[in-house]
């Protein structure tokens, strides 16, 4: 039987057009990735040598169609350049890294205007008459080349949008910062002049749907439209408003609330936004709150801040207030003025933790540490009526030292009223403490209790252990009732 014959594979030279074909395709290839890779990574720092490279790279137009209107708008109007920053790196997207630095003047404007204002934030006429028509013709043909090269490129629709402005084409401004808003909402720029352009035609509605999308998209914003909104707030016919974004529980509230309590006229108003909260889904948090009750006690408005405090308590609550609040320890601290006020000092540590005694239940505890020490830094902010009290409690300690603490009722004047007897030892058990005093009439409507080291043993600050408190209550004394010898 015959076997197939096998011929052995010749190794076969490539033609001359075969290297001619690979070659070009090799030079070709080379050529995209200069022209393309390149001109990308050029327009981020060499815009001009990008558009030398690729006459079409869209980042470096939209960079030049930027910075050239940016130098118009500044040499039309000297005194801005002074207020505007200097632009910043381009981002992933396009142009500028934070739009806001642009409108930099129009914020500050903005600030000083209410609500119903109608004025206009746009340039104003003598601004736009000093800008030659072929300057801004030159920007809106780069924005346009762009454009026709990315349909839904949201940079450069911002960039058609703004030299409308600058012509005074208000209505088609709006339409284009729309479009621009529509292809991204992160566009700051057209977010902020719809905010503002809604806040002139006085409806409140669509001016807080663009504040919402501005701190939502650009948490730096805040300082622009705050203002705004604290304005808002400031208005009957436009608070409900703002308290329906408010119940939503937007990601900003919290930062926005921070930044309210300084803007505002009238030290009512949080209070009228925090009662309308109250009623929604989403009812001011203890942090909120405590915001409100520091910034009126801070101001001397303490009455104001106390009825404001027991405004949010539940029946339940109510029953436990007392005149020293939370004397058991048996809950954290709201960070109101009217409950403890803990903060961390050096070579002492004060917290509410786990009672050393009795399960389940909680105590304050200092522990110093074998150094010097500063005063624990516990206090609590009373409004106690005047005539005689009595302040009384439980401790135990392990103190190491001279040193002892004292518990001390002042005038927030500084006026000391009264101090517990000097607290300290290693005694086992726990033993208990009192300290009476006279509220005078005049001159000491807000008092304070503090823990303090206390002061006979001059400079002398070094102390180690720990010491507990439990049970502390203010009560009032019968002022018929014979004083004891």
């Amino acid at each position: 039987m015959d076997r197939p014959t096998t011929h052995p594979v010749r190794n076969r030279a490539l033609s001359r057009a075969e290297l001619a074909t690979m070659a070009f395709a090799a030079l070709l290839l080379l050529w995209l990735i200069v022209t393309r890779t390149l001109a990308a990574h050029l327009a981020i720092v060499r815009p001009e040598a990008a558009l030398f490279v690729q006459p079409n790279e869209p980042r470096a137009l939209l960079l030049r169609a930027e910075t050239a209107l940016n130098t118009l708008l500044a040499t039309a109007e000297p005194s801005a350049a002074s207020d505007a920053e200097p632009l910043a790196a381009i981002d992933g997207e396009g142009v500028v890294q934070d739009r806001l630095t642009d409108i930099a003047r129009l914020a500050k404007q903005a600030l000083t205007q209410t609500f119903e204002s109608n004025e206009t934030s746009a340039p104003a006429a003598a601004v736009q008459k000093k800008l030659a028509q072929s300057d801004l013709d030159h920007v809106r043909d780069l924005a346009i080349r762009v454009l026709k090269i990315r349909p839904v490129d949201a940079d450069a629709m911002s960039l058609l949008a703004r030299i409308a402005d600058v012509d005074g084409q208000r209505d088609a401004t709006a339409k284009l910062m729309e479009a621009t808003l529509r292809m991204s909402v992160r566009e700051s720029y057209a977010a902020y002049w719809l905010l503002q352009d809604e806040i002139e035609r006085g409806d409140a509605a669509d001016a807080l749907k663009y504040a919402d999308i501005l701190l939502r998209t650009r948490s730096t914003s805040m300082p622009y439209v705050a203002p705004k909104l604290a304005i808002m707030a400031q208005s009957n016919d436009h608070r409900p408003l703002l308290v329906e974004l408010l119940a939503k529980n937007p990601p900003w509230r919290n930062t926005f609330f921070a930044r309210f309590m300084n803007l505002i006229t009238d030290a009512r108003t949080p209070l009228l936004l925090y009662l309308d909260l109250r009623d929604t889904a989403a009812a001011p948090t203890q942090a909120e709150l405590a915001l409100y009750l520091n910034f009126l006690a801070n101001n001397k408005f303490h009455e104001l801040s106390y009825y404001t405090w027991l405004q949010f308590k539940s029946p339940d609550e109510l029953a436990r207030v007392t005149p020293l609040y939370n004397g058991g320890f048996e809950s954290s601290p709201e960070g109101g003025p009217f409950d403890w006020k803990i903060a961390v000092r050096s070579g002492v540590r004060s917290t509410i933790s786990a009672h050393p005694a009795k399960d389940g239940q909680q105590a304050l505890t200092i522990d110093f540490r074998a150094n010097r020490a500063s005063d624990p830094a516990v206090r609590q902010t009373l409004l106690l009526p005047s005539g005689s009290h009595e302040l009384t409690g439980q401790f135990a300690s392990s103190l190491l030292g001279p040193r002892g603490l004292v518990w001390r009722v002042q005038c927030l004047n500084g006026k000391v009223l009264a101090n517990s007897e000097i607290l300290r030892g290693s005694a086992q058990g726990w033993k208990s403490f009192s300290a009476r005093f006279d509220i005078p009439s005049q001159g000491c409507r807000v008092q304070e209790l503090k823990l303090a080291m206390d002061d006979q043993q001059g400079s002398d600050r070094f102390v180690s252990g720990t010491i507990w408190f439990d049970d502390m209550a203010i009560v009032r004394r019968n002022a018929a009732q014979p004083q004891q010898p």
